[in-house]
């Protein structure tokens, strides 16, 4: 089924990028499909993405005091990893296209008390 998935998400997006799929009904599929996915990116990509994300926020060499935008956020992995090296005074702000999303790394920011780390949902 997957696999299935994978097949007609990248069919469509190619057909997307021949103009052949109006721009607001890619971006419904897209926020859509993202909905759909969270808990299965959650179990199943996460795990995978932690450390790569502590590496890569590693390399950018962040400072402390510096403003982050992190693309794409997902439930916050980055987004979280990059509040931890601008703190205290530097501030993070993550966006996705998927509001299931947004809305779990908001809450996990919340349990956590993370004042300098916010998720706001925007079509890209």
């Amino acid at each position: 089924m997957l696999a299935s998935a994978c097949i007609t998400c990248a069919s469509f997006t190619l057909r997307w990028r021949r103009g052949e799929v109006d721009q607001r009904v890619f971006c419904r599929v897209q926020r859509y499909g993202w909905d759909a996915a969270t808990h299965a990116y959650e179990r199943g990509w996460v795990p995978q993405l932690e450390r790569l994300t502590e590496s890569c926020v590693a390399r950018a060499k962040l400072r402390v005091g510096e403003r982050v935008l992190d693309l794409a956020t997902g439930t916050g992995v980055g987004a979280f990893a990059a509040a931890r090296a601008v703190r205290p005074t530097g501030w993070v702000t993550g966006i996705d296209v998927s509001e299931k999303m947004v809305t779990l790394a908001s809450l996990r920011s919340a349990n956590a008390r993370a004042t300098n780390v916010v998720f706001e949902r925007h079509d890209m």
